[in-house]
């Protein structure tokens, strides 16, 4: 695991960048060509859920090109345990094939979350 931490609101892990926006709002931006995987998803929620200091927030999700997430971990995304603390997850879209992927992804993965 490759963390680097820029300073207490930045930290940057292999496939992705978080960022602490404001009190209760984070950014996780996908790298490009970034594959997520479980171990990529676990890693993203505990940086979050520090960043955020256990407390309820708001996720800001938005990648970059040619980036992919593993079934597995869309389903983990989901999971109750790794979403007890979401407020809502917001998916800031720049292309079409993201508005696709998007649009599928909230089709065929139901969430107790807000999107």
């Amino acid at each position: 695991m490759v963390v680097q931490e820029k300073n207490q609101f930045d930290v940057e892990l292999k496939q992705l960048k978080v960022r602490l926006v404001e009190n209760q709002i984070v950014e996780n931006k996908i790298k490009k060509g970034a594959q997520i995987d479980v171990d990529d998803n676990k890693k993203l929620k505990q940086v979050n859920l520090t960043l955020a200091k256990v407390q309820k927030y708001v996720v800001l999700v938005f990648s970059e090109e040619f980036t992919s997430i593993t079934k597995e971990a869309r389903g983990l995304t989901l999971c109750a345990k790794l979403t007890g603390n979401d407020l809502l997850k917001v998916f800031l879209i720049e292309k079409l094939a993201q508005k696709i992927i998007v649009n599928f992804y909230m089709k065929v993965n139901s969430t107790q979350n807000k999107t």
